[in-house]
């Protein structure tokens, strides 16, 4: 993320970058605004597709949410009904259930 806003610097113009260095000193509130936005149109966008089937996600009807992941880095994943939910659910598993076996042979051929 460095890079990206490292960019981004480097193509304002001097004046610009005052007035961003003036705004950050008094922690304005637009740049807050932009930000928070920015990421709820984001998860908006997210939820109204489904993460195992790709279909269209009605938020007013049966709709379900799965938070999932590590602590520090949590994922969100929307579905259109159960049965898309359980299969996510299950693949997930799978995924983590190979995961353990190369980290146990892993540390098996270490031992040896």
């Amino acid at each position: 993320m460095e890079n990206k806003i490292k960019l981004l610097l480097d193509s304002m113009e001097y004046e610009d970058l005052l007035k961003l260095k003036d705004d950050l000193i008094v922690g304005s509130p637009i740049y807050k605004k932009l930000v928070f936005d920015k990421l709820q149109e984001i998860e908006t966008s997210h939820r109204s597709v489904c993460a195992s089937c790709g279909g269209k996600v009605n938020s007013k009807s049966d709709a379900y949410t799965l938070l999932f992941g590590e602590r520090t880095i949590r994922k969100k994943a929307s579905f259109c009904g159960m049965d898309c939910l359980q299969e996510f659910i299950g693949k997930l598993a799978i995924q983590n259930r190979s995961a353990l076996e190369k980290e146990v042979s892993i540390k098996t051929i270490e031992e040896n």
